[in-house]
């Protein structure tokens, strides 16, 4: 019985591992450390000025945290986009600011050129909250680089003003405006807001990307948690922008569990067969 029920435990743990979702670029759940969690470890984040991971009260599990004050922030030189196919990206993020005053920028993430945190523009992926300027919450910001012009695809409220969790999801269709136009699309915790935005220019290349801060990495900090980063090779649906509104994007893929489940339903049958035979016998 001991060894069925070992391999009963096993499997367990193989369910709640966190195997990488299909599709997925890189991942982090910053549940213990700034490693990646799908992906490899190219796009290992590197902590700067004290930033920190595994801390409790992420959104799921840990979370990672910053501090705006210490200039705090990660660096990953991993590839997370690639210029002329399509991708999207979701982060979970948690203000410790309950308004954003003046003209401050606070970024939770923003992909960056050069193989390090540099002012250059290469901003293809960038999300960030600033003063909304309604004393009712703050205005959160997706912005884009293409073709060397900034361009902001979403601004609206995103920030109640009160501490809690908030997700964004943002694809990029590479042909979805139509040949040679690319469309963006942004979901806010699971709802789209606005309608698509085409851009007419491709993207701008991407090598490296920060969390915590902006594309120099110091300047525009973050304050507050951060978890579950995810970035995938298409354009995320309805249905999948939801079900990253009740899980982390590091589950078991459908093929694991199967396998897995199966594998359970056996450990346990064979059990059931071997007490059934020590009664009989």
């Amino acid at each position: 019985m001991t060894k069925y029920f070992l391999g009963i435990v096993a499997f367990a743990i193989l369910l709640s591992s966190g195997q990488a979702q299909a599709g997925l670029v890189a991942a982090w759940t910053f549940d213990n450390d700034f490693t990646a969690g799908a992906g490899g470890a190219a796009f290992d984040f590197t902590a700067v000025n004290g930033a920190s991971a595994g801390v409790a009260g992420g959104k799921f599990g840990n979370a990672a945290s910053f501090s705006r004050a210490s200039s705090q922030y990660a660096f990953t030189d991993g590839n997370v986009l690639t210029v002329g196919s399509d991708h999207s990206y979701s982060v979970w993020y948690k203000s410790d600011v309950t308004e954003i005053s003046g003209s401050a920028r606070y970024f939770v993430l923003e992909t960056t050129f050069g193989n390090s945190p540099s002012g250059t523009g290469a901003w293809s992926a960038s999300w960030a909250l600033r003063d909304a300027g309604t004393g009712t919450g703050d205005k959160g910001q997706v912005f884009t680089h293409p073709g060397g012009l900034a361009k902001e695809v979403f601004g609206a409220n995103s920030n109640s003003g009160i501490p809690e969790w908030h997700n964004i999801v943002v694809t990029w269709d590479n042909d979805g405006g139509g040949v040679g136009t690319g469309r963006h699309t942004v979901y806010l915790d699971g709802v789209q807001v606005g309608g698509a935005v085409d851009d007419p220019a491709p993207l701008t290349a991407v090598e490296g990307m920060v969390i915590g801060g902006h594309r120099a990495g110091t300047g525009r900090n973050w304050d507050g948690l951060i978890d579950d980063v995810a970035f995938y090779d298409h354009v995320l649906d309805q249905g999948e922008v939801d079900a990253l509104q009740a899980a982390s994007a590091l589950i078991p893929e459908p093929g694991t569990l199967a396998l897995a489940t199966l594998a359970l339903a056996g450990l346990v049958a064979g059990w059931r067969r071997r007490r059934q035979n020590r009664v009989l016998g």
